[in-house]
């Protein structure tokens, strides 16, 4: 029986990779990582534009900003130096992170100089060293950038115009920024600069909101004194006409001669009444009437000093300490000397009430560019909130009852107004309140 050989397998050796193999393998690695990372940065970017609508302080995106960039990057430190408006021709405004220049410094970086033109041209975050190298580079931005230990430099773009820039230093690491990196900052910083005109906007469109309400609130209180003065002055002439009779008839009733000394006692009492009710009238009046004539070049600071004399005795007596600059400018204006007087004496005297277990006594004459701005603060208790917008009304007063009239700081606002010049009013933070006295500044020849 003839014996069947059994097929053998087809045995062949195993084929070994080939020498491409391997890196391949490593492309596909580092690929892989590249796009992870691309991934977790779009991530974070998509996370910080959702952060950034509900920020609109500009220094607090300043510092999102400096610490998103180091931590991403794994920087030791970030400086951001922007411009303060978009007109303005340097950059000025800087902030830092992770680093501590020194004491004082003052930055500023020319817009049209060398190193910020070129940011501008190229439009991405360039390596110090390129920028040392480039023949329009200016010394002091070389120190600059040495100053805050920059290795890398990005523009911040808006519209078309450099606005600022980003200063990275060293990473940690020690490794080199790759080309994702800088694509990252590109977005990021893109992202940022939106972020901060729109915060300027929102602050600018603020600050217009706040001055036009002010405006609005200081023509309604004008208004409101302008109506009250006119008011005062018709029902002063009004009551001027009784009292001229009635002490007339009461001169009369003195003449006489045949009166009991209780009747002239009596008599005493009533024409002092009428004296004090006339004064009021007159005072009403003083607030309504044209300037009066008699204005003279005066210094300010002597019609103080005048009127401090005057209550030399009442400041001791109360225990109230006046402090006054130990050098003074000349401070001239044009105006009735008497008037002055009676404006200052009333509000030292309001100052003394408000300071009944003593104090100090603050006057201060400011020079400004077309105008002077006196000052009276006190350390009293202030004045409350809901009192604070009728100070100037005629017959409001906050002191007992018999004490006072509620018509000195109506008619001292009329006389500063009469000169084209504002009083103003407001509480102190460290307590009492302080009174703004503005007159227009006589130009001295």
């Amino acid at each position: 029986m003839a014996l069947q050989r059994k097929p053998q397998a087809d045995v062949r050796p195993a084929r070994s990779p080939g020498p491409g193999h391997e890196s391949r393998i490593t492309e596909l690695t580092e690929a892989n990582r590249r796009l992870k990372r691309k991934i977790f940065d779009l991530y974070t970017l998509f996370e910080i534009s959702r952060n950034l609508s509900g920020l609109l302080e500009i220094d607090r995106l300043l510092d999102h900003l400096l610490l998103t960039a180091i931590g991403q990057l794994g920087i030791g430190s970030a400086t951001v130096i922007i411009d303060r408006e978009v007109t303005d021709p340097d950059l000025t405004l800087w902030r830092s992170k992770g680093l501590i220049p020194p004491k004082g410094i003052r930055v500023r970086i020319v817009k049209a100089g060398g190193m910020l033109r070129r940011l501008e041209s190229v439009r991405m975050p360039l390596l110090r060293d390129h920028i040392e190298l480039l023949p329009t580079a200016d010394e002091q931005d070389r120190s600059m950038l040495r100053m805050f230990e920059a290795v890398m430099v990005c523009p911040m773009l808006l519209k078309e115009q450099l606005r600022g820039i980003l200063i990275v230093s060293r990473r940690l690491s020690g490794s080199s920024f790759s080309e994702n990196d800088k694509e990252f900052l590109s977005i990021l910083i893109n992202h940022f600069t939106v972020a901060v005109d729109n915060a300027r906007l929102y602050e600018s469109e603020k600050a217009a909101h706040l001055r036009l309400r002010e405006a609005q609130s200081q023509l309604l209180h004008s208004e409101k004194l302008a109506a009250m003065g006119r008011l005062s002055a018709t029902i002063a002439h009004e009551v001027n006409n009784p009292l001229g009779i009635i002490k007339n008839y009461l001169h009369l009733m003195r003449s006489g001669g045949q009166s009991r000394p209780s009747d002239t006692e009596n008599l005493k009492i009533v024409s002092e009444e009428v004296d004090r009710i006339a004064d009021i009238v007159r005072r009403l009046l003083d607030f309504h009437r044209p300037a009066v004539p008699g204005v003279q070049d005066l210094d300010l600071w002597q019609v103080i000093d005048d009127c401090l004399k005057l209550m030399r005795q009442s400041h001791h007596s109360r225990h109230v300490e006046v402090i006054l600059p130990r050098t003074r400018e000349l401070a001239p204006v044009r105006a009735n000397g008497e008037e002055l007087k009676q404006v200052f004496l009333n509000l030292f005297m309001n100052a003394l009430d408000a300071m009944a277990e003593g104090g100090q006594l603050t006057v201060n004459v400011l020079r400004r560019r077309t105008s002077l701005l006196a000052q009276v603060a006190d350390t009293g208790s202030g004045v409350s909130p809901e009192h604070m917008p009728r100070l100037f009304e005629p017959f409001f007063t906050t002191k007992q009852e018999g004490q006072g009239t509620g018509l000195g700081l109506y008619v001292c606002y009329g006389i500063i107004k009469r000169y084209g010049g504002r009083l103003s009013v407001r509480n102190r933070p460290e307590g009492g309140t302080l009174f703004n006295v503005r007159l227009p500044l006589r130009t001295v020849s």
